[in-house]
Parts: C-alpha cells; structure tokens; sequence
C-alpha cells in the first residue's frame, strides 16, 4: 500500500475524518441500543468498525473502516474474512498487514478511515481507496467479519446463513446499495444482523453506485444532517412550496435550538426556529420555504436559508452548518424588448452544416419571454411544426443571440440557447420572432386552411416574421409580408440580412456554408477554392471571392498567397487584389499555372483575403478568408523496386489466329499495392516501341496480372482478355524483347528470349516463368526459368495462362500438407491480434503447446488453415465447404447449423495459401471440436492432400505420400484460464489477479484475455463470473459423413483402386482415434 502514512499525516486537515458542521469527539454513551444485544458487543476489544459497504454494478465493491478511538490504530493488526453463499468457513482472508512493508505505516489516526475496494472498480471508487483487493469482491448474500488477531471485532451479515440473494429489513438491502454505519453507532458488532432488524437500527441505505461518503465517517459526533424533498428545495414565486427535514446526529446534553434566517429577502419559512431536546433529537422537524412573491422580473433566481445553533452543550453551541441555497421560478413577465429582429435563418442545411437561427437587437439584453415559432405554409397549412424557447437567453456585446441544435460547426457562447434535437424540415414555412408563446407544437393556427391565422397564441404583434416558399405545383401559404424563395424548385435553405438588423434579406445556398455567420455581423466576404490547377494541359487553378449580396459600389480586396508552389516557377504571379464589380455577387481570382519539368509532389496555391481596401463600409471579412487549391504535377518520379513488376508471360507466336491478332504479354504486380502503367513505354532492342496511353490510370492490381495485346477483341484475337491494346510493336517467333520502362527512362524489366537454344519456342503456347523461381524480376533473364505452357485457353486451340498464375512444373509430385492451423475472432482487437501472431496479425497458432490447452475465449468464431502451396478442387475451382466439416461433442455438425462460411485465398498466386472458416453466427462455446479437411483437396498438378495430423507438435501435416485426410482436434472451454476442464472460482480468481495487464506489456497472458480486446479489465472477470460451473463436454466429437467431390483423373493415378475406395474411410479411422 505505500500511501497510507500520507494519508494519515493529513487528517488534520482533511474532511475525510469528520462530517462538515460537525465537532469531532469520542462518545462514552450507547444510544438507541438494544439491551440483549450488550452481552454480544465487544465494546472494549477494538475501536476499529466497518462503518461503509459498497455493492454497486459490475465490480464497484467497497468497505471502510473507521477508527473511533482517541488514539491512533495499527491495522496491520487486524484481518477480514469473506464468506460465501452461507458458508461457515471463510472463502477469502485478507491480513491488513499485506498493504505495509515497514512498522508503523499501517497507523490510522483517530477518526480516520480506511478504504479498500475492489481493483475493477470505476475511476470514482479507485480515487477515494486507499488500497485495492480482489478479496473485496462481494454479492448480496456474502458476510465478512473483521478480526483483531483472532478476535471477531464486527460482522456483517451473518455468518452460516444463506439469506438468498440478500439480508432486506424493509428498504435496507445488502444487495446493489450502499451502506453507511448510523452515526449512532459507535463500536462493532460481532452478531451482525442477527437478528435482521439490526441491519436497519445500524445502517443507513443509498441508492447503488453511490460513492460520495467514501473515506469519511461520523460517528458519535455532534452534528445535524439537513434532507431535502427529491435531493434539492424548488419554490414559485406565487406558487408550489417546497420542504426540508432536520434531524440532530447525537443526543444533546440540554435543548438546542436552531434558529433560521432568510436575510436576501427572496424566500421565508413557516417557522422561525427549531428547537431540539433529549427526547426529539432524533426525530426529524419539517420546515416548509415559499418564495417571496415581488412584482419584479428576475428569471430563474436562488435565495438562501441560513442556520444558527445554540446550547449550553457546548458541542452544538455555535455550530458551522451550511447554508441552504433555494431554486425560485420568477412568474413575473419579462418586459417587452421589440429591439430584436430575425437576422439570420438556416434549415435543413444537410451534410455538416448545422441548423441554427439568429435574432440581433440590444446588446446584452435578455430575451426572456420571446420565442421563434416555426408555422408551416404547405402539407399541413397553419400547423406549427417547431418552437424555440429562447427566455434562457443574453444576447451578446454586439446584440446577437444564436439558438441550435448543436455546436457541430457553429461557435455559441453563455448567452446563447442550445435547444438539442431542434430541426426544421426545408419546406415551406414562415418563421415568427414572439412573445409569450403559449400554443404547442402540432397546433393548428389556420384552421380554415386560407392563408391567414385564425389565433395567435402570443402576445401582440409578432416582432419579426419571414416566409419561405418553394416552386412546386402545390400552393404555399405565406403568413408574412416578408417571402422568400423558391432556390430553384426548393425552399431556401436559409436567409440572412445583408446589413444586421436592418438590411434586406438574401438567400443562403444548399450545401455551403462560406456565408453563414451564425452568432456574428451578416455582412461579409469569403473565398473559396473553385478549381484546382493541373501541370498537364496545363489547366489554372481559380478562386472565387463571395460577398453576402451586391452592392452599388466596386468592392475592393487585398489578399496574400501562400502555399507550397513557387511563385514565377509553378504558377505566374499574382496581383494580390481583386474587384467584385458594383451590381455583382462574386469574382474570381485566376492562378496562371506553369508546366515546367521538375517533379513537384502536393504543389499547392493559398489565398488568405486581408483586408477590404474600399466600398460598401457595412462589409467585414467573414469567417471563410482563407482557401487552397492544389497543382497537379505531370513530372513522373518512379517508386517502383527491381522486381516489383515482372514480365510473365510471353504469347509470341499463337496457332489459333494470326501473330498479328494473337500476340501478348503479361505483366505480374508482385507487391501488395496497386502500380498504375500509364505513360509506361514497351519497347524492344531494335526501335520498336509504344507508350502506353490509357486516356487515365491503367492499374495492375496488387498481387495480380494484365494482359498486353497487339488486339484486345476477345473474338480475333484467340478468346484473349486483354486490359490494355498497343501498337507499333511486334514480338518475333526467333529472338526478341520485352523492355518495360517508366515515364522517366527507368528500365523496370526486361526479358530477352532466343528462340530455342536456352528458351522455350512454342508455337501455339505461350511461354511462361516457372513458379516458385527465387527472384522473379531477374530469373526472368534465363531462358531455363521459362516453361511451355499447357493450359488450354478458354474457347481457343492455343495453350497459355493470360491473366493468371502461371501452372505449376511439369512433373511435379510433392503433394501439398498443411503447415498452419490458427484460431481467431472478428472481435478481437488489432492490438490482440498483433500480439499473439507477430508475423501477420491474424490469429492464434495452435501446432505445439497451445493445441493442449482449452481455448479461453468467448468470442472465437474462425478457424485458419494454411497449406504448402495452392490448393484447389478437382476441375481448378477453389476448396469450399465440400471440402470439410466440423464435428463437436455437443454440435453435431456446424455446416448444418448454425452454418459455416469457407473461404480460399492464394494470395494473389504467390501465397500464402489460407483457408479461412467462419461460424455464419454467433461464437463456439464449451466444445471438443474435430476439423476435417478431406484430401479430395488437390494442387494443381493433381497431387492429394497429404493431409494426416500425427501429434499435436507436429509444424505440418502428412506422412510424404499424397492421401491421407486432415483432422485436427482443438478444445473450447471460455474462461478456463486453469485448463482443468471446470470453470470455477479460482479461474475468476486468476484473472481478477492479472487485472490491469495489457498486450505487450509485462505479465500479459493472451488466455487470461477473455475478450481479446488486449487488456486485462473488469469485462474479462465480468464474462468469466457469469460463465461459471461451465465445464468441457465429457463426450467426443463424430466427424458426419461427407459427401467427397469427385477426383480428378491425375488425381486417381496417384490412388490404388483400394486407396481411391477407402479415402474417405480414413476420416472414421480418426473420429475413432479420438474417441479412444
């Protein structure tokens, strides 16, 4: 523990160790004491008591103890007990002594307390403990006792007794409340709540969770405790009444009187004085507040009831109590204030722009009393549709006052009113600024349905109105002088004065908020980027420069430019000065740009607007002064690794069509990321050449293949899918080059074939890179690395693989085994992933150790296969799930319900080789499984799967000979971090022990991470308790019978007639293994 001297230390002046208006002193009387109950009470054994219990939600456990002796304790002479579900020996024992680790640093001093609480406890609780403990980890039905050396000092609860979920006595409960001693009570009791009534004569009940009381106690002390009706004291002026009760905390020894006092003259009591003696001291007197009902306006206001206490006891004589402070609703109106008009609306604004509206009138001033009422004009003529209440508002230095739903993109301050929830649907309405609104939402104003109000539930005349209408065929009723609209066929999206208060109205755009001015002066100009500029063409970049609304008068700008372009080398210079002509709304500032030859990268263009040099005087910079364009560059720097984009496979000379329609080659992107080819050049030794122009991007995908074509028409050219035709260049049946280079003259591959003497010369084939070669971009150089293919094109004569991995050696007869087998969840966290596979953050490896252990989580729902090499069906389609099953003990098939997901990946043709299996819903529980992968599983030259699991280290499957079925057992038990096949208390145990831990740090333990979001909190206890008496089926999984997909003819060469038979007899060889 290490803080506890500290604390000490500081308890003289701490309001931890004495209720606030109390004096601290050591009570020498029993009071409110039952007589049997002295002989049970160890009045003399110990000073120390529990004198708080917490049971809260989830892990918010506590206990305090306090210490009500004159003199200071040593703790780390006592101990606590915990006992479980009626128990008689204790499940739990915590030493005091474990928190200190030197004499004398357990001293409490007197009135004092000390706190231990739960380790998963929320921050509140943790920040008021002195130390914490997975022994404070208490349900309703538990007891502890706290001991000195070996003597029982006080209990709660009763030891022995199971009371079911909680020991009640009335509203009292030991279950989600917290407890505090009476401040009666001043020493233990070691009978606990035996009999029941002892829990409510001692306790006092607060609602669950409540923390407020931690780390200080009253026991025994003078005092009063003051209770107010709902938590808090309300009056109305001329209206509802509100009360408080006072009650003393000790016997005094002569009458006390308490005399209260409302000097602000904004409230009174029913009674002048309290008066407390021997006999009503504990009985709690009501005092009755009303509000003083003035004629003034004040809004919502608060008034004060002061206490003073008197006695010859000379622990309340003079007593410091709080004051008590009352909220007072006004019901008087505020006076009418006909300065504030509507100066600026917006509604159903959409996207980021958020719904506001602004009135401007007196600088701070309050608005109480007015409200804006929004009336619709069409669908429902008359109905209000919306109200804002805007009595809480100030408006501020300059007269404007903001009212919104939200403070998404628009700045308010205290004045101002945040109505969360407000919108206004963008058809036609007419707004009203108002006073003493007393209508609803939903009200009907114009019952008749003819353009005018039929009742007006405000006072007088309206301050301020505006309609807004749209262009459809269906009438709108304008209940204001004042239209607008339509923008195009629409309502406007908003309107706002040119000149604040007193200006004419202009409209505001959809979807642009340059112009909005929400809580600030109307009239103003903005700027914004219009176009970007560009290198190719070249194209210029422009700016627009936006005033509110035309003026008679040129107005004049100056601005700065800025950015990462050069001025005189990117762009030509600018003027620094623009003109919106009298008459006009904008204009637009033109950025000249230059295509020069140096590679530029993020090249941009800032105009930041300075200051208006001449014009309308009304007109201020607004918020939009500043914008950026960028400048696209034309210069190409290269990226690209030796290696990165190879040269595949060559179609030099096809059978099926002429060379001048059939002729292709492929290029081979080996990296995980998309490399654009646009403006590459094909060439080869002897001039031939063309640059590839795509009119835009011509991406090889990532891991992936495009095909190059003398002719990309599928129907002559041999039924090849090209993604890009070329010509002027030709590929030779003899001796020839492919040279790819970059738009910089940067060779990135080529290949130099000689027609026969190193490399193949096919005729009606293409020639292709074996697979596996080391290094693809410069084994491509040696004629021995290339193979004829023999892979039929689709719908030709002619041989080839265009568009996809190229086919394996010919003569290849290593069957494919598997090398991995991972387990995973969708809900694991990034961070639990990158700690349990460093190498791709996928899932748990379970070859060797951890294929022993029952799997610990409660969200596992993936299973990972990985094999040697690719992979595939009979025929070349991927493995699916007629390739597999999964078995449990208690699941008898998965693929039946509740259904798996297959899913095969080679990686782009270059691995790694993964079969992933998910669960369609939900996750495995307690499980034994048995995952069969059948070895009608092939690679691509036919082999089977040499697929059989010896033992649980084994890193790969099979025995070297191609058959054989894979079945892998992994066991699921969530929770059992123990992996005894039970989950029980020590499990929660473990785990609240390991709390606080975290992927990659130290003492982490994935297993003990229930929920493998990488830490170690109460959500990985809360699972685990919940799951408790959870055990591993004693049964074993069945693999179900399958239904084998039919082999392939190489695939039945490498079978005897009796293996192709028995193949799948294998699979029940090992379902019996298992069981066994």
């Amino acid at each position: 523990m290490g803080r506890i001297s500290s604390f000490v230390s500081q308890l003289g002046n701490s309001n931890r160790s004495a209720r606030v208006g109390s004096k601290f002193r050591r009570s020498t009387k029993l009071r409110n004491r039952r007589f049997e109950q002295l002989e049970t009470r160890k009045l003399l054994a110990s000073d120390l008591f529990i004198s708080e219990y917490l049971e809260g939600s989830s892990n918010n456990k506590a206990l305090e103890f306090y210490n009500n002796s004159p003199a200071a304790i040593d703790l780390s002479g006592y101990s606590l007990e915990r006992f479980t579900n009626g128990s008689l020996t204790a499940s739990a024992t915590l030493p005091f002594s474990d928190f200190f680790s030197s004499p004398g640093e357990g001293s409490l001093a007197p009135g004092a307390t000390f706190v231990i609480a739960n380790p998963s406890s929320n921050t509140l609780i943790l920040g008021l403990a002195d130390v914490t403990s997975g022994v404070i980890n208490h349900n309703g039905d538990d007891a502890y006792q706290l001991l000195q050396g070996t003597t029982v000092v006080d209990t709660f609860g009763v030891v022995g007794v199971d009371p079911g979920s909680a020991w009640e006595d009335g509203a009292v409960s030991t279950a989600n409340q917290t407890l505090r001693r009476k401040p009666t009570i001043v020493d233990g009791n070691v009978a606990g709540f035996d009999p029941i009534t002892n829990l409510g004569d001692e306790w006092d009940s607060f609602p669950s969770d409540t923390s407020d009381g931690l780390g200080s106690h009253n026991a025994g002390n003078a005092g009063l405790t003051l209770t107010q009706s709902d938590g808090s004291t309300f009056v109305v002026e001329g209206g509802t009444t509100d009360t408080f009760e006072v009650v003393l905390n000790l016997a005094p020894t002569d009458d006390v009187t308490l005399t209260l006092s409302t000097t602000d003259g904004e409230t009174s009591t029913n009674v002048p004085s309290l008066v407390f003696t021997a006999a009503n001291w504990d009985q709690p007197q009501t005092v009755t507040v009303t509000a003083v009902d003035d004629g003034d306006f004040e809004g919502a206001h608060s008034g004060i009831v002061s206490f003073t206490a008197s006695s010859s006891d000379l622990d309340y004589n003079g007593l410091v109590i709080n004051d008590l402070t009352v909220s007072i609703a006004d019901n008087d109106a505020p006076p009418a204030n006909s300065s504030f008009v509507i100066n600026e609306i917006r509604v159903n604004a959409g996207g980021s722009i958020t719904d506001f509206a602004e009135i401007v009138g007196d600088p701070s001033t309050s608005t109480a009393g007015l409200y804006l009422v929004f009336v619709s004009g069409e669908f429902e003529p008359g109905q209000i549709d919306a109200v804002i209440d805007l009595s809480s508002g100030v408006s501020d230095a300059n007269g404007f006052l903001l009212a919104t739903n939200s403070t998404t993109n628009v700045a308010t301050d205290s004045g101002d009113v945040l109505q969360p929830g407000f919108s206004v649907f963008g058809s036609p309405q007419t707004v009203f600024l108002v006073e003493g609104f007393t209508g609803l939402v939903g009200d009907d104003l114009d019952a008749t349905n003819d353009g005018s109000l039929d009742t007006t539930p405000w006072i007088g005349t309206p301050f301020d109105s505006v309609s807004l209408v749209d262009g459809d065929q269906a009438p709108d009723f304008s209940y204001s002088a004042t239209v607008f609209g339509p923008d195009g066929n629409f309502t406007p999206s908003g309107v706002a004065r040119d000149v604040d208060g007193t200006g004419n109205y202009v409209q505001l755009a959809f979807g642009n908020d340059d112009l909005d001015t929400p809580g600030s002066t109307n009239s103003v100009v903005t700027i914004a980027a219009t176009t970007d500029g560009d290198e190719a063409g070249p194209v210029d970049g422009v700016f627009t420069v936006s005033q509110i609304a035309t003026k008679a008068t040129d107005t004049v700008i100056s601005y700065s430019v800025g950015g990462t372009a050069t001025s005189g080398d990117d762009f030509v210079a600018l003027s620094g000065t623009i003109t919106i002509l009298a008459g006009n709304l904008d204009a637009t500032i033109t950025v000249p740009v230059i295509d020069d030859l140096v590679v530029d990268i993020g090249e941009s263009v800032t105009v930041t607007l300075t200051a208006i040099t001449s014009g309308d005087p009304s007109l201020v910079l607004g918020n939009g002064i500043e914008a950026t364009i960028n400048i696209a560059d034309n210069d190409f720097v290269s990226t690209l690794s030796p290696g990165d984009l190879v040269i595949n496979e060559i179609m030099q000379n096809p059978s099926a069509v002429f060379d001048s329609n059939g002729e292709y080659f492929e290029l081979w992107n080996t990296t995980a990321a998309d490399i654009d080819i646009n403006g590459f050049v094909i060439s080869d030794f002897d001039g031939e050449s063309h640059t590839i122009s795509n009119g835009g991007s011509l991406i090889v995908p990532a891991n992936g293949y495009l095909v190059l074509a003398i002719n990309s028409d599928p129907a002559t050219n041999g039924g090849i899918v090209a993604g890009y035709q070329y010509s002027g260049f030709n590929l030779s049946n003899g001796a020839d080059e492919v040279v790819i280079t970059d738009p910089v003259g940067t060779v990135i591959d080529t290949v130099a074939y000689d027609g026969g003497p190193t490399f193949p010369d096919p005729a009606g084939a293409s020639m292709e890179l074996i697979l596996g070669v080391a290094s693809p971009g410069t084994d491509n150089d040696t004629g021995s690395n290339w193979q004829t293919s023999t892979a039929p094109i689709a719908g030709s004569t002619d041989f080839g693989t265009p568009g996809a991995a190229n086919i394996v050696p010919v003569g290849d007869t290593t069957p494919p085994t598997i090398t991995d087998v991972k387990v995973a969840s969708s809900g694991w966290s990034t961070l639990f992933k990158s700690t349990i596979d460093t190498t791709s953050s996928e899932g748990l490896s379970l070859p060797g150790a951890d294929q022993l252990k029952n799997l610990t989580w409660f969200n596992l729902n993936t299973i990972i296969v990985e094999f040697s090499e690719d992979v595939q069906q009979s025929g070349g389609t991927d493995i699916d799930l007629t390739n597999l099953s999964i078995a449990g003990a208690t699941v008898a098939d998965y693929e039946a319900s509740p259904g798996l997901t297959a899913t095969y990946s080679d990686g782009g043709g270059a691995g790694p080789f993964k079969l992933t299996i998910s669960l369609n819903s939900g996750s495995f529980g307690p499980e034994k499984l048995l995952v069969i992968i059948n070895d009608t599983v092939q690679d691509t030259a036919g082999n089977l799967l040499d697929g059989e699991w010896t033992d649980a280290s084994s890193t790969t499957s099979g025995d070297t000979v191609a058959g054989g079925n894979f079945a892998f057992r992994i066991d699921v038990l969530p929770g059992d971090v123990s992996n005894d096949d039970f989950l029980l208390g020590n499990d929660t145990d473990t785990v609240s022990g390991a709390q606080f831990t975290f992927a990659g740090g130290a003492g982490y333990d994935p297993f003990t991470d229930a929920n493998g979001d990488g830490f170690l909190l109460g959500d990985d206890t809360d699972s685990i308790s919940a799951a408790q008496f959870t055990f591993l089926p004693s049964n074993e999984p069945v693999a179900p019978s399958p239904t084998p997909a039919p082999l392939s003819p190489p695939a039945l060469d490498l079978l005897s007639d009796s293996d192709a038979d028995d193949s799948w007899a294998y699979l029940i060889d090992v379902a019996l293994t298992e069981l066994i």
